[in-house]
């Protein structure tokens, strides 16, 4: 991954260490275009695209683990978990939810709806979002059967 200025250039080791001390000043759990104002370099769309995707695929390597199933799970519930593991990890996720990790894994998607609300600094919109991936996976699993 090669950091950038503005100009197109490669940023110094010292612009990347000023960069992220900018940052690690700044409060936790924000979205990403938050932060954009304390930074001056940038990396380029094919770099972030290649690191979303080693993310998703090192998240769902880790989410078979915990979940063996995972790869048959709705759609819906897959999206739930990814953006649950990303939040709070595979060690977290898979010690420090208990109910949530057995509504999973019986597959019991309303439970998991009820159970998947992480506390501050987590908005109220991002749970809901997740809390409404689980109900719809729930729905689709009423249709199936």
């Amino acid at each position: 991954m090669k950091f950038r200025v503005a100009s197109g250039r490669l940023a110094t080791k010292e612009e990347i260490i000023r960069d992220f001390n900018s940052i690690q000043k700044q409060p936790k759990g924000r979205v990403a275009e938050y932060y954009k104002r304390f930074v001056e370099l940038h990396i380029s769309n094919s770099d972030i695209d290649t690191l979303t995707k080693n993310h998703i695929n090192s998240f769902q390597k880790e989410l078979i683990k915990v979940f063996p199933e995972y790869p048959t799970f709705p759609n819906e519930a897959k999206m739930a978990l990814l953006d649950l593991i990303f939040n709070v990890g595979m060690t977290n996720l898979n010690t420090q939810w208990p109910r949530l990790k057995k509504a999973v894994l019986n597959q019991n998607w309303e439970k998991a709806a009820q159970e998947s609300n992480r506390k501050y600094p987590i908005p109220p919109e991002r749970n809901n979002y997740v809390k409404n991936l689980f109900e719809k996976a729930a729905k689709k699993n009423q249709t199936l059967n």
